[in-house]
């Protein structure tokens, strides 16, 4: 596994969102959006990666932070959705 600086960092709106999401989680010290190539896949992908200060709080630390990403990749799955309708509507003028 290989980690580094993006090539095509994700959106600032959406860097920000993770990064408010990160800090309304206890225990989390610290987090990077890091591109991530793991041997023998495809293609990097860009990870979330946390520090957190316990590592006995690790499953507490991680059910809070994927419930509060779960609600974060809803709202931007209904904004794509929205986006992509809006783009047809408009194609089809």
């Amino acid at each position: 596994m290989f980690f580094g600086a993006p090539a095509k960092p994700i959106p600032e709106v959406l860097a920000d969102a993770l990064g408010q999401v990160v800090a309304q989680v206890d225990g989390i010290c610290e987090a990077y959006i890091s591109q991530t190539f793991i041997e023998g896949d495809s293609e990097a992908r860009q990870v979330l990666v946390v520090g957190v200060e316990k590592k006995e709080k690790i499953p507490e630390i991680m059910n809070d932070l994927m419930g509060k990403m779960k609600l974060l990749l809803r709202i931007i799955s209904v904004r794509r959705s929205r986006d992509e309708e809006k783009q047809n509507y408009d194609q089809g003028q």
